[in-house]
């Protein structure tokens, strides 16, 4: 996957005239999956926001949920890949709990305060997730 990201950014520099920003956008969520446990994530990402074009970022974060079945909470680190615009974005990654790794995708709709879902295939559970994610996304100067 990293292989893509490497090739999607090289194509984006190559291809673009517009100004190229770096940014740093660290995040906070709270949400509820579909058994209405809650959770809280925390992440950081690192990207590029091409004036009149995508932002593309790495993201690495963590994730602490409370389950009704264990009464107990839980946590699990993730990392994906994302590209979007203010208002609206996509990415897909992985989760790493319990010594297994599971495929995360996710959506999100907004700007600074953003609607978030995502599922995460823990094989024997589908995990929907929906949320409210506050970001601030911090960007450079340009690099042209």
């Amino acid at each position: 996957m990293k292989k893509y990201l490497i090739l999607v950014m090289m194509f984006t520099f190559l291809l673009s005239e517009d100004v190229i920003l770096p940014y740093i956008s660290p995040g906070l969520q709270l949400g509820v999956n579909n058994n209405f446990d809650i959770f809280i994530s925390s992440q950081l990402t690192l990207g590029i926001y091409l004036i009149n074009g995508p932002a593309i970022g790495a993201t690495i974060g963590t994730r602490k949920f409370y389950t009704t079945e264990d009464k107990k909470w839980n946590s699990f680190v993730y990392n994906d890949y994302q590209i979007g615009s203010p208002g609206l974005g996509f990415g897909i990654g992985r989760v790493y709990y319990k010594k297994d790794v599971f495929l995360k995708y996710k959506a999100y709709i907004g700007y600074i305060a953003l609607l978030t879902y995502d599922y995460i295939d823990f094989k024997k559970i589908k995990n929907h997730n929906m949320g409210i994610f506050g970001v601030l996304p911090l960007a450079n100067y340009p690099m042209r």
